[in-house]
């Protein structure tokens, strides 16, 4: 028997910590943007009022994703990509 399972049968063992990387504020975009991109795909060739609406919302979304990768907490800045935006521009 090993010492990790003598410790685990013992229960001293920890459960590993749970890290959140994104805050709620990128969570509930992200299912959002799903979820209005779904609307508008399904409504696009029969309710045109709802097709547009999902459009601007989703528009309203980005923007607000945007403004949130400047000002927002460290995780959801744009700064802490694996790759910076200039990075990616410049491979572009």
């Amino acid at each position: 028997m090993t010492s990790v399972n003598h410790a685990i049968e013992a229960g001293s063992a920890t459960p590993p910590a749970t890290v959140k990387v994104w805050d709620p504020f990128v969570r509930v975009f992200h299912w959002s943007l799903a979820a209005l991109f779904l609307l508008a795909y399904a409504t696009g060739d029969g309710v045109e009022q709802a097709h547009v609406a999902a459009g601007y919302a989703v528009g309203g979304l980005l923007a607000l994703r945007i403004l949130w990768g400047f000002v927002g907490p460290r995780h959801a800045r744009f700064s802490d990509f694996v790759r910076s935006p200039r990075a990616v521009l410049t491979y572009l």
